[in-house]
């Protein structure tokens, strides 16, 4: 089975308003979701938020949220984009960091 997500899809998932939702059916299905949340909980990246009988709840801490503006930043200049946004946004979660 390809690839359907990255980590940076599944940081800007658990970053919307409602927290990116993970079945205990994704590793059976051969998905790739699973593996990548469980590295990115390990990294600090993600952080479980809730879970009922359908799964897990994970939103990103703010390491996840500086990683995922750097991942953006990085794409956004390789494509030719403007990156003014994301390097305020990343320039304010830094200064909120220290």
């Amino acid at each position: 089975m390809s690839k359907l997500f990255n980590a940076e899809k599944v940081l800007w998932l658990a970053a919307q308003e409602k927290p990116l939702h993970v079945s205990p059916k994704e590793a059976a299905c051969f998905s790739d979701l699973d593996g990548i949340v469980e590295e990115r909980l390990a990294a600090g990246h993600l952080e479980k938020c809730g879970s009922d009988d359908s799964g897990d709840y994970y939103r990103c801490t703010r390491a996840g949220l500086i990683d995922l503006y750097k991942m953006k930043i990085a794409w956004r200049k390789k494509n030719g984009k403007s990156i003014e946004k994301e390097m305020a946004k990343l320039n304010e979660l830094l200064a909120s960091a220290s």
